[in-house]
């Protein structure tokens, strides 16, 4: 019987996540689902962005790099899954949808994205 590689594992992992994530990037019309920002202006959702975002403030708050990945794709599930069928979404309701799952999470992680926010402005 053939045994399943780590590889394999892994990726099947990931696509099932990225799936979800590009299902979530649709709206209830088809079309991709758009970010709202502050200023009014809306660009496409955008997975990567996100995921880099996390991961940021995942080595901000010095978590091992195994851990930091599977933790920022389970938080991108988290959020596809909150998304999944609207048209837009608001970058402050992102937000607050990230920092809520975070704070459970990893604490730190939340404080480090909270202090770069801090020192963006």
């Amino acid at each position: 019987m053939k045994k399943k590689s780590r590889k394999a594992s892994r990726s099947s992992k990931k696509s099932k996540v990225e799936k979800l994530i590009r299902l979530s990037r649709l709206g209830k019309h088809g079309r991709a689902m758009a970010v709202v920002k502050a200023n009014g202006k809306q660009e496409p959702f955008s997975s990567g962005k996100l995921l880099k975002s996390i991961s940021k403030a995942m080595g901000d708050a010095k978590l091992t790099d195994k851990k930091a990945k599977v933790m920022a794709r389970e938080i991108c599930n988290h959020v596809a899954g909150r998304l999944k069928g609207k048209k837009d979404v608001h970058s402050s309701d992102l937000r607050k949808i990230v920092l809520a799952k975070l704070d459970k999470k990893a604490k730190k992680v939340s404080v480090a994205w909270k202090l770069f926010e801090k020192e963006k402005c």
